[in-house]
């Protein structure tokens, strides 16, 4: 699923809307992470678990997305041959994003 493919899933028909979102990332995340009977639950109820999952394997290196967890989703990317995510360091960009110039941006 490319990236405009995934901007198109309606996120808000998500089962985990409603749920805190810090929930899908705890303390200590390994093994409980991966059998956690709650998260679990709610994602196997969700009308989007496929696309949650597959943005997750593309794009998340932490969390539980799409049902699968952290260790569950690097098994996948290794088996399929895709890279693990790469996370871009916010430092030196705006709200937005963009690239700041410390020497003339203010």
């Amino acid at each position: 699923m490319s990236t405009s493919a995934w901007s198109k899933v309606d996120w808000e028909d998500a089962a985990c809307k409603f749920t805190d979102t810090d929930s899908f990332y705890p303390e200590g995340s390994g093994e409980a992470l991966a059998t956690n009977k709650v998260l679990i639950k709610i994602c196997n109820g969700c009308p989007i678990i496929c696309e949650c999952a597959d943005y997750a394997i593309h794009n998340e290196q932490h969390g539980f997305w799409g049902g699968l967890s952290p260790s569950e989703r690097s098994g996948i990317r290794k088996v399929r041959n895709i890279p693990e995510p790469v996370y871009e360091s916010s430092l030196g960009r705006d709200y937005y994003g963009r690239t700041m110039n410390a020497a003339t941006d203010q």
